[in-house]
């Protein structure tokens, strides 16, 4: 994900972001797409590594609340490469940093541990999955035609522009992947005391 500020909160980095922050005991207005999504879950681990405060307003998906966002009602969220590139491109957002350990392909900003939050790690990541009861050696073949869908040449360059980055693997590797982030994002919904709508 890319963390965005709107031009007229006055930052250009995650350092002047932190700063300013921190000057604001109620912190600024961040947006999301509801409770439990990306974005929130990004925000509010910023939060918790930063030791800054911001106030959560949910929407109804990323689409609700870009007006706001683009208008500066809103100043501050964490959004999809896939959505925001344009508007940083065009000037009406300022990226600060992308969330992931390390820089994304195709974007040119640094990441947010090395912006000044150490140790900031945040991959939003998407999967594709079957039912439990799928058979076996349906699920690898499912695996191996959507691994050769996802790795062509025009693919490849297709998600690099948007800054996405393709993981191959294993069902079991997928599988252990989703359990391990599902045991990081259980301690964060417990300290920011996430509660489901």
């Amino acid at each position: 994900m890319v963390l965005v500020a709107h031009p007229s909160l006055g930052v250009k980095n995650v350092k002047e972001l932190i700063a300013y922050l921190k000057s604001k005991p109620t912190g600024v207005d961040y947006a999301s797409g509801g409770p439990g999504t990306s974005p929130h879950l990004a925000a509010e681990l910023f939060k918790l590594a930063a030791g800054v405060n911001m106030q959560h307003i949910p929407y109804k998906g990323t689409g609700a609340f870009m007006p706001d966002l683009l208008a500066g009602r809103v100043p501050v969220a964490f959004v999809s490469p896939l959505v925001i590139k344009p508007s940083i491109a065009s000037g009406q957002l300022i990226g600060l940093g992308v969330t992931g350990a390390q820089r994304s392909k195709g974007w040119d900003l640094p990441t947010i541990a090395e912006a000044g939050v150490p140790g900031f790690d945040f991959e939003a990541w998407y999967a594709i999955m079957a039912p439990a009861a799928t058979p076996p050696d349906v699920v690898l073949k499912l695996n191996k035609l959507i691994d050769d869908a996802v790795n062509t040449p025009e693919a490849q360059e297709k998600w690099q522009s948007l800054g996405v980055e393709v993981m191959r693997g294993t069902p079991q590797e997928a599988q252990a992947y989703v359990m391990s982030e599902y045991a990081k994002w259980a301690k964060v919904v417990k300290a920011a005391n996430i509660k489901a709508d």
